[in-house]
């Protein structure tokens, strides 16, 4: 697998998410939908923290534990981290403790799930994100910030 593919997936995954965090009211980042249900700002920590352990896979790097932060320090920490993966992938890679395939269907998968949480929960917060034909958006390899 080409690393243009996991690029791509990961600028949707910006582009998806920026439409959750950016303009948010402040209420949102700490909505609770219930009990032992993640805010919408833990969502977001570890989203960063799935980044930057697929940045620690690719760079055969440890990964360091980021405590939970204010929303708008979680926001900036989601694009530093989505930057740093980006250029990771960018770079040729030889090899890898992850098939790229790997990588694909685990962390990334596993953050685009928690973005659509963001979604829902944003909904249920009472602001909604307009409806969007993602096939049509404007999404393109190496952009890591929207807002």
């Amino acid at each position: 697998m080409d690393t243009y593919v996991i690029r791509h997936m990961l600028a949707t995954l910006i582009y998806r998410a920026s439409k959750a965090i950016e303009d948010a009211p402040a209420q949102y980042s700490t909505f609770s939908a219930g009990v032992g249900v993640r805010t919408p700002v833990e969502i977001l920590h570890h989203i960063s923290d799935l980044l930057v352990w697929t940045h620690g896979v690719i760079c055969e790097e440890e990964r360091i534990d980021s405590p939970l932060a204010d929303w708008r320090t979680e926001v900036k920490r989601f694009y530093d981290s989505a930057a740093m993966l980006d250029q990771a992938l960018a770079a040729p890679q030889e090899t890898l403790a992850l098939t790229w395939e790997q990588i694909l269907q685990g962390p990334m998968c596993d953050a685009m799930t928690h973005v659509g949480q963001l979604l829902m929960l944003r909904r249920l917060a009472g602001a909604p994100v307009p409806g969007e034909n993602f096939s049509q958006a404007d999404i393109r390899v190496g952009r890591v910030q929207l807002g």
